[in-house]
């Protein structure tokens, strides 16, 4: 299972706010090609594809707020069609991230498995949210890293 948080993301205050933002900041900070995918034909395709590194994927980018208490319910809006999607993708061996940026904690969390994004389909506490992620440092310091994520 591939969940990972990157905290204390420097200069990313303005890029954690909505999805495009923090699609220019991805492609910005990890270079390669970012193509969003704006397709209302497509049911449950990603936001965006991108080629990094020799390697290919796709990327759902979520913007979650932290309630004013953390034990609050909060909703990823992961729909089912795009879960699905991303569940299809998976058995075939594509690469597929959920890709959440948390801008009260300037953190932003990828998830891999599609195991882990279903219990994001409904809503659940910001807390257990947050608890799903492991640690791995700061951006500035791990981009090669967030390479390796992205297109493993």
């Amino acid at each position: 299972m591939w969940i990972v948080k990157l905290e204390r993301i420097g200069g990313m205050s303005n890029y954690l706010k909505t999805e495009k933002k923090l699609r220019l900041w991805l492609a910005s900070h990890l270079g390669g090609h970012w193509q969003p995918v704006e397709d209302c034909q497509s049911v449950g395709v990603p936001d965006t594809n991108f080629a990094i590194d020799n390697g290919e994927g796709w990327a759902e980018l979520k913007v979650v707020y932290a309630p004013k208490n953390h034990i609050s319910l909060v909703n990823v809006k992961l729909r089912p069609a795009q879960y699905a999607w991303m569940r299809i993708r998976e058995r075939h061996h594509g690469v597929i991230n959920l890709v959440i940026s948390l801008p009260k904690e300037k953190g932003l969390m990828i998830i891999k498995d599609t195991v882990a994004m279903h219990r994001l389909l409904a809503p659940l506490r910001y807390c257990d949210l947050c608890d799903m992620s492991v640690v791995i440092g700061t951006v500035s310091t791990n981009i090669k890293l967030i390479k390796g994520v992205l297109v493993s």
